[in-house]
Parts: structure tokens; C-alpha cells; sequence
């Protein structure tokens, strides 16, 4: 690869799931080691701080930005663009054929100024709640609406005679009920009986924004599972294994079988930026239970009671 610049800037580096900060710890020793400093400026994983409502209290944490995506201010060269494009973790940088593209001065502040803070309100339209405070305490109910400026929920509460009427309430006045008795903010990050294992923890996947098929990453649906899976990339195909059922997917198509019999998958299983993603209703086939959200899917895994 010839030089193409002799400028610093920005660059985006695509990246598994849940590597980025391994990644930026990696590539900052490699520069380090190697003694690239004059190439290689800045690693950055933007993070932002978040206000998450849990359980009716709010409590402060940090959440990446751009998951599965790191920032790369470096000169372009061939030495330099090896040494990150072959980083571990690493699936390539952001551009046509990996090519290197690097960000305009507008897009550098958009993705780097990461100050203002927001509000992750741990419900959803669709999603049930319990009422925690008010005449309504103890009810249950579904959301409705989400009002952002307001901090208000509209929740369908079922009154008496089976009747359901909206109410409104406040967003610190209610809290997530998955399965029963069982609360917990629907990003898993709550308390967990003693007794749950990691693998027994609610969570939700969200569909990529370039799905129109309700996609989800296998290789993070396995992982959070504790389900195993094999990508045979010569064979094309994506073996998942969980609880006795064997899944079998052909990449690029919507070919499933599941224990010996064909399926239908409802969307192709696909292979972008290094990663596989597969169609929700494959939990159907491995009896996980999950619930279909307008942006993401919310995954129960069977043995909680």
C-alpha cells in the first residue's frame, strides 16, 4: 500500500462486538512497543454518560457510543494501516473495501464530542411495568408512550371489570417486570439472584440499523446464552447448540434445519463486517423465549422461575 497522506486524521476501525476497548488497549502497547508515536496519535472508544431509570432510581454509568466501532487519529502509510488493520479484534477499517476513509472535520465532532449527557429510560413501547407508587401502586401495565421531555409514560392499566384505561405516569414511578416476579431493567445490568448463572440473565439485542430482517449477532446471541456456535466459514454454514436442539444455517440464505428437520428462518442469515447475523426467530426453533420490540429483540432465557 503506498502512502496516501502525510496528515493526521481521523479513521474509523470496524471491530467484534465487545472488543473495542481490548482493542484500543492493544493497538496503544503495539504503538508503544514498536515505536509509532510519529504515526499514531490517539485511540478512542466514545463514551457517553448515561442516566439510566432502574428499578424508580436513577443511576449514573457510561455506554459506548458507536459499539463495535473504534477511532483511529493516525497518519496513513503502509506500516500503519498493518499495524491496526491487524490488531486482534480487529475486521477492518470503515470504507470501501477496507479501504481507509478518513472522517470529515464535522463528522470528527459529531462522533468525538460525547459531553452531553441523556437519559436511557430502561422501558419500552410494548414493554410491561409495575406501578410503584400513587392510587395505582402495585398495578401492572403495558407503555404505551414515551414522553422524552417530560419524563412521563403512558402505561394501559386494566381496571376494574377487566376495563383498561391510559394512565399517565412518571418515568421514576415505575419499573420493568419480566417473567412474572421477576424485575429487571431490561438491559440485564440489575441485581441477579445468587442462584441465576450469567447465562439465565434477561437482555436485549438491538436490530442493526441496516436490517430490515430483525437481524441479531449469533456470535453475542451464544455468548450471553451460553449457547455454543461454530461458524464454518469454508462450509458456509453457522452451527448453534443449546439445550439439547442443534441449529444448522446456510450463510446467504434463509435455509435453517433444526435437529434434522428444514425450517423457516422468516430473513437471511448474512455475513457483514466479519460478523453473522440471523434472524430472531431462530430462538423460536431453540424454545428460547424473546419478544420482538419495534428496534430490539428481549431474550428470557428458559429456567428462571
Amino acid at each position: 500500500m503506498t502512502e496516501k497522506s502525510k496528515e493526521p486524521c481521523w479513521y474509523v476501525v470496524h471491530t467484534y462486538s465487545g472488543y473495542e476497548n481490548k482493542v484500543k488497549d492493544t493497538l496503544e502497547k503495539s504503538v508503544e512497543n514498536n515505536g509509532m508515536q510519529d504515526l499514531i496519535f490517539d485511540v478512542r472508544v466514545p463514551v457517553e454518560d448515561v442516566i439510566e431509570i432502574k428499578n424508580g432510581k436513577r443511576v449514573k454509568t457510561q455506554r459506548k457510543v458507536y459499539p463495535g466501532y473504534v477511532l483511529v487519529h493516525m497518519i496513513e502509510t503502509s506500516e500503519s494501516w498493518y499495524v491496526v488493520r491487524n490488531t486482534r479484534g480487529v475486521t477492518g477499517f470503515v470504507g470501501p473495501g477496507s479501504r481507509p476513509i478518513p472522517l470529515s472535520d464535522a463528522e470528527v465532532q459529531m462522533m468525538l464530542n460525547t459531553e452531553a449527557k441523556s437519559v436511557e429510560f430502561g422501558v419500552a413501547i410494548g414493554e410491561e411495568v409495575r406501578i410503584l407508587s400513587g392510587p395505582l401502586e402495585n398495578f401492572t401495565g403495558i407503555v404505551e408512550d414515551v414522553d422524552t421531555i417530560r419524563d412521563k409514560l403512558t402505561v394501559k392499566v386494566q381496571m376494574f371489570l377487566g376495563r383498561e384505561m391510559p394512565v399517565e405516569v412518571d418515568l421514576d414511578q415505575v419499573e420493568s417486570v419480566i417473567l412474572g416476579d421477576l424485575e429487571y431493567p431490561v438491559d440485564s445490568s440489575g441485581p441477579v439472584p445468587a442462584e441465576l448463572d450469567e447465562s439465565l440473565r434477561p437482555f436485549v439485542l438491538y436490530y442493526p440499523g441496516w436490517s430490515a430482517d430483525d437481524q441479531v449477532p449469533a456470535a453475542e446471541l451464544c455468548s450471553r446464552l451460553g449457547a455454543g456456535c461454530h461458524w464454518d466459514r469454508e462450509a458456509g454454514t453457522v452451527t448453534i447448540t443449546y439445550r439439547g436442539h442443534t441449529a444448522v444455517l446456510t450463510v446467504g440464505t434463509e435455509e435453517l434445519v433444526v435437529d434434522g428437520a428444514e425450517e423457516m428462518t422468516f430473513g437471511p442469515t448474512v455475513e457483514r463486517d466479519g460478523q453473522v447475523y440471523l434472524n430472531w426467530k431462530v430462538c423460536d426453533y431453540l424454545e428460547i423465549p424473546c419478544q420482538s420490540m419495534t428496534y430490539a429483540l428481549r431474550i428470557m432465557p428458559p429456567g428462571l422461575k
